[in-house]
């Protein structure tokens, strides 16, 4: 027979005496850990709380099934939610822990594993004797909130108990609970998203007695349900809408320059133009300059904005973004120098399909990034669709100048098809970018990884000693 969850709800409703629903719930957790629960007020989380812990007040009525361990809440066995209110504990540190203590369980024992958890046993082990009273405030906090362990219950209740602390202290207290979500559940209910959230391993989010979303927190965080996202940016209490405008801005400058970069190196390469190629080579840092500027100031909104569900993926997918088209920069260097290092020595064939290739993987670029700003899933599949295009070019090419190494041709043939092959493989690479940024936008708008192109081991294309 399995073990019975930890906490189960089943189809469980709260009602007020007007039969006014005001709470409707269905969930099972297995394993400890923290469950944030965030929504705002009149949403239903106090009295989620008061449920749990058996405490519902006169004329509220439930229905359905709660679980704990196994067996509906025991009140006795059960802590009252802990708010940012200090707890009426009285007595030495010692009986504030264990008072009144259940039969069979030995305090001193109790005491230590329990302070141990909470990782507090230094702080607090030579002091057991002193007042309770006497305590900081968030130490008051935090022996509060150990008595769940101390006493055995099957859960900690925390009903935004750090919303007045200052962040120093707010940061102990959630160390403390954070090390006792390793032994019992704790459900904390919060009206701001960060306050519980860093430390959550799932996430629920609350409305007007209803449950917009419930599960792994970073899949709340990143991908909520479409009717979970305003509340969800609400419990933020911050936007990052207003400086993404800028962002994009330099996006798509930066890849502006890099698709210039490809063509002018492929143009330096045709054309044998030296000076074309050392301007590409000098142009290198000025991209690279632009895509930190991009990180900087991404990451810098999400740690001033706590980003969630689009704006966070936005943010990360602009971020992916100039990943990928610093890489299409390096790739036109790449050519650049290979311009550089045939020279002026004779082409051994006219170069037609390597323009063809640069300009469909420009093109691609360009699209993906289009795709972007206005976040056209319909067209960034279609610059996925496009790089079978360029795959099936590169493969004609590869064939071809394959031939001018294999046919038994002179050195200077075969050492120039071999930088030829390199260009070609750059310019298919420049496409794979691409296409990346296109996958990208996917999962910016639409909260989940789309695969459209095949992975570089079963793509079928010729990969040896060709650089990446």
């Amino acid at each position: 027979m399995s073990e019975s969850p930890l906490i189960r709800f089943e189809q469980f409703t709260l009602r007020d005496a007007r039969q006014q629903l005001l709470l409707s719930l269905t969930m099972e957790v297995d394993e400890p850990g923290i469950i944030g629960v965030v929504g705002p007020e009149g949403a239903g989380k106090s009295l989620l709380l008061l449920a749990l812990a058996g405490r519902l007040p006169r004329g509220i009525n439930s229905s359905g099934v709660l679980h704990l361990a196994g067996k509906p809440p025991q009140r006795e066995e059960l802590e009252p939610p802990l708010r940012p209110e200090t707890p009426v504990l009285r007595g030495s540190i010692f009986r504030a822990l264990t008072h009144p203590m259940p039969l069979g369980r030995d305090p001193e024992r109790s005491v230590e594993e329990s302070l141990r958890a909470a990782q507090v046993w230094e702080q607090f082990q030579g002091r057991l004797a002193q007042p309770y009273s006497e305590l900081p405030e968030v130490e008051k906090r935090i022996v509060a909130a150990c008595r769940a362990l101390v006493r055995g219950a099957p859960c900690l209740l925390i009903d935004d108990a750090s919303v007045d602390l200052d962040p120093r202290d707010a940061d102990r207290f959630r160390r403390a609970v954070t090390g006792i979500a390793e032994v019992i559940p704790v459900v904390w209910v919060s009206r701001a998203f960060r306050r519980v959230a860093p430390t959550a391993r799932r996430l629920m989010v609350l409305a007007g007695g209803q449950v917009l979303a419930v599960g792994p927190a970073d899949q709340v965080a990143v991908s909520p349900p479409v009717d979970a996202q305003e509340t969800l940016e609400n419990a933020t209490g911050r936007s990052a809408d207003i400086a993404l405008d800028g962002l994009y801005h330099d996006l798509l400058t930066m890849g502006s320059r890099a698709e210039r970069a490809v063509h002018m190196a492929v143009q330096s390469l045709t054309g044998q133009n030296l000076t074309i190629a050392r301007e590409v080579l000098a142009g290198k840092a000025e991209t690279d300059l632009r895509k930190t500027e991009i990180y900087n100031r991404a990451l810098g909104l999400i740690a001033r904005t706590a980003p969630v569900g689009r704006d966070l993926r936005v943010l990360t997918t602009v971020i992916e973004a100039a990943t990928d088209l610093g890489r299409i920069a390096d790739h036109a260097v790449n050519i650049s120098e290979v311009t550089l290092a045939i020279g002026e020595d004779p082409l051994i064939k006219p170069l037609i399909d390597i323009p063809r290739m640069a300009e469909m993987a420009q093109e691609m670029v360009r699209h993906s990034l289009d795709a972007m700003v206005r976040r056209d899933v319909e067209l960034a599949r279609q610059v996925c669709e496009g790089d079978k295009a360029v795959d099936a070019l590169y493969r004609e090419l590869f064939e071809e100048l394959l031939g001018f190494i294999t046919d038994g041709g002179d050195a200077y043939r075969a050492g120039q098809a071999l930088y030829l092959l390199f260009v070609a493989r750059y310019l298919e690479r420049v496409a794979d970018h691409a296409s990346n940024i296109a996958e990208h936008v996917i999962f910016m708008v639409e909260g989940r990884r789309e695969q459209l192109r095949k992975k570089r081991e079963d793509d079928g294309l010729p990969h040896p000693f060709l650089p990446r």
